[in-house]
């Protein structure tokens, strides 16, 4: 267990340590491996943000190596299935919700696409100013413009210790008015966050946010928040460029 004063990534107030899980936590060992450390996670009163400690230490080899690796499909299949749950959410509610978006020529980039298969049906019925970035699957090593009227992340930003400055990169990225559509399970909703699914650092969920840490990004960074609540499981929130 880490005693040492850490601060919230979030907010920047000192945060407490409240358990240790084991890096499958409740998940089966799928990939045979024999790496099984336990993880710290801490909390932050004052923003609500949950985070592990112990891989915050880590560096991108480390995340390839343990995570982001070749079993990581066995403990999330949507990564290489394109009829899977994210995938076809996404494509639907492009197709619904967002179809603005679309019809009006909008450029729209999916930032931690994966493998890209809801953008690929996107670009299959014709939208083409669909683009996708993610470090560790996409082909697409940088975001393809400078300027977006909607940035997605899908699933994402749980894996992101540095979410403040992500915001403010997508900040720098919209036109004024621009949103970013963020799925995201809040800490608000779980009966307990240490048993909870998506605590698992095996998967990289590595900070797992309250509705309040959310309006705090939202506040550093210039946006407003709406938060949209679950569409066909999945919890979203829309963040809406202000300045």
């Amino acid at each position: 267990m880490t005693t040492n004063t850490t601060l919230c990534p979030v907010c920047g107030y000192s945060s407490d340590f409240v358990f240790t899980v084991p890096f499958r936590n409740g998940k089966i060992n799928l990939d045979g491996s024999d790496f099984s450390p336990t993880i710290d996670y801490r909390h932050c009163s004052e923003c609500g943000l949950y985070f592990s400690e112990t891989q915050r230490n880590w560096g991108t080899s480390e995340f390839k190596e343990h995570v982001y690796n070749e079993a990581y499909a066995k403990y999330d299949s949507d990564i290489i299935n394109e009829h899977g749950n994210r995938p076809t959410c996404m494509y639907n509610l492009m197709h619904t919700m967002f179809n603005y978006y679309l019809c009006s020529g909008a450029y729209i980039l999916d930032y931690g696409c994966g493998n890209g298969f809801w953008i690929d049906r996107l670009r299959k019925d014709g939208f083409s100013r669909v683009y996708g970035y993610d470090p560790y699957y996409s082909v697409n090593a940088e975001p393809l413009r400078d300027k977006y009227e909607l940035i997605t992340c899908t699933e994402v930003i749980e894996h992101d210790y540095n979410i403040v400055e992500t915001f403010k990169k997508f900040s720098n990225m919209l036109y004024l008015g621009g949103a970013v559509l963020v799925s995201t399970d809040v800490t608000d909703d779980m009966m307990e966050v240490k048993t909870n699914y998506y605590t698992c650092p095996r998967v990289g969920h590595v900070m797992l946010y309250s509705k309040n840490t959310l309006r705090c990004i939202a506040e550093k960074c210039g946006f407003s928040i709406i938060h949209l609540g679950k569409i066909s499981c999945m919890q979203f929130h829309l963040f809406i460029k202000q300045h």
